[in-house]
């Protein structure tokens, strides 16, 4: 499940200073706390999430490594193999340290899941179809990268602007927004900036 207040990169005080907004002015409140939710999910589809969230997923078995949807994987809280109605947990094991055959690894730096056995060995999940339970954190430890959190400021003045001209690509100071717009996975329409500012972060085409 994802935490509440997940979607909120930036708040509200932030996206006024940032779009030179009086913080008394409450006017347009509720439709700036509207792009808020609406950036942070498209910076959460484009570069996956960034605030810690559980997910439990089902794989089929009878392969070696499975991958969870959501990346990048912070942590494999449980995993269990299911032999009919019969449960048996799984534990992380390091390659130098198995102690049975009920042991994985986890490569943070993919997300890939290996079933591990007695020294070390490679093996395979339990054939069965939706038969690997996992239970897992996906998100990024620590603060917020700062470059992730301008993109998403950028993304909302950049909705910002279309709304207070009414359509149209917005203008700063007589000039244009930026070099262009880029389309994500989503189909929507994105500064060519922003996306700059969240390339590093980038997971590739996927879910979430």
């Amino acid at each position: 499940m994802r935490p509440t207040g997940a979607e909120q990169l930036v708040d509200l005080p932030s996206v006024k200073a940032h779009l030179n907004i009086p913080p008394n002015d409450n006017r347009q409140d509720d439709e700036l706390q509207g792009f808020i939710l609406a950036a942070a999910e498209l910076a959460r589809n484009h570069c996956g999430p960034f605030i810690p969230e559980t997910h439990t997923q089902f794989f089929d078995g009878g392969r070696s490594t499975i991958v969870p949807d959501f990346k990048p994987v912070a942590s494999v809280l449980s995993a269990t193999e299911y032999y009919g109605l019969s449960a048996y947990p799984l534990t992380e094991q390091p390659l130098s340290g198995q102690v049975n055959a009920f042991g994985f690894t986890v490569d943070y730096a993919t997300g890939e899941i290996t079933r591990r056995t007695f020294g070390g060995e490679a093996a395979t999940f339990a054939d069965g179809a939706k038969n690997i339970k996992v239970v897992y954190t996906a998100g990024r430890a620590g603060s917020v990268p700062w470059t992730a959190r301008l993109g998403v400021l950028e993304l909302i003045r950049h909705l910002w602007q279309m709304t207070q001209q009414g359509g149209g690509r917005p203008k700063f100071n007589g000039g244009a927004y930026d070099g262009g717009e880029g389309m994500v996975p989503t189909g929507f329409a994105i500064p060519s900036r922003v996306l700059e500012l969240w390339q590093p972060y980038y997971r590739g085409p996927g879910i979430a």
